[in-house]
Order: C-alpha cells, then sequence, then structure tokens
C-alpha cells in the first residue's frame, strides 16, 4: 500500500507538471536534447481530470487504512465505488480520443490503436472483476 502511494504521487506530479516532456527524448548535435510530446493534447484535457480525481481519492482511501490499519466495511464501500469510478474511466478512454499525437506512419498508427483497444478491454473486464470480488468480501465480511 505504501508503494502505491508513492506511485500514485509520482503520477500526480509527472502527468501535471511535466505532461509535455512525457515522450520520446533524443539529442540532436547542435540543438541539445529535444523531446516529443507522445500524449495529445485532446486526450490530457479530456482525461487528466478524471486521472487526478481518481488518484487523489486512491491516495485518500489509502491513507484512511493505513491510519486504522485495517479494512472496514465503510473503506471497503468506498473502494467499490473507486472501482465503479475506475471503471468508468475506462470505458471513456475507450470512447474517446486515444493519448497518443499521430504519426507520420499510417500503420504503426493503426497498430497502436488497436493494442490500446485491445488494452482498455482487458482493463474493462479486469475492473469488472475486481467489483464483483470487492463486493463479494463485503458481503462475506458481514
Amino acid at each position: 500500500m505504501v508503494a502505491g502511494i508513492c506511485f500514485t504521487v509520482l503520477a500526480l506530479l509527472l502527468f501535471n507538471l511535466f505532461a509535455d516532456r512525457l515522450g520520446i527524448i533524443y539529442t540532436q548535435t547542435e540543438g541539445g536534447w529535444k523531446v516529443i510530446p507522445v500524449l495529445s493534447p485532446a486526450a490530457i484535457k479530456t482525461f487528466l481530470p478524471l486521472w487526478n480525481l481518481s488518484w487523489v481519492l486512491t491516495l485518500a482511501l489509502d491513507v484512511a487504512v493505513l491510519q486504522q490499519r485495517r479494512w472496514n466495511t465503510t473503506t471497503r464501500l468506498l473502494e467499490l465505488g473507486l472501482k465503479g469510478f475506475t471503471l468508468y474511466i475506462l470505458v471513456r478512454m475507450f470512447s474517446g480520443p486515444v493519448l497518443w499525437k499521430p504519426f507520420e506512419m499510417e500503420v504503426i498508427e493503426q497498430v497502436l490503436t488497436q493494442v490500446y483497444r485491445w488494452a482498455l478491454i482487458f482493463g474493462i473486464i479486469g475492473t469488472v472483476v475486481e467489483i464483483a470480488q470487492s463486493g463479494y468480501r463485503l458481503i462475506r465480511q458481514r
């Protein structure tokens, strides 16, 4: 859980402070380091507020569980709600703009789009399974 908190804080910092620098970095002979941003502005505008809300709520839940030193009915319900919100974000990402900027090579872009869509489908399926498991644990806990 502590590692999850650290990675969540890192994601918040990277995506909010350095979103324009997340990309392919290479060096030129005279110009020094050059960054080609990978994330599209449309995707950042659409999804970053949702990611931020999800990350902040996850941090709050993790800190609450660490303070209590155990899971209880309230924290399980909150976890279930967060997983539902994650499912909502994944569905929005599936139906929304792709995350990356268009490339010059159409074939690579088509392959990446298919991989991205399939990854989101597997993410949606995995999240639904996690929601079912959390619901089962919540019912069994009572």
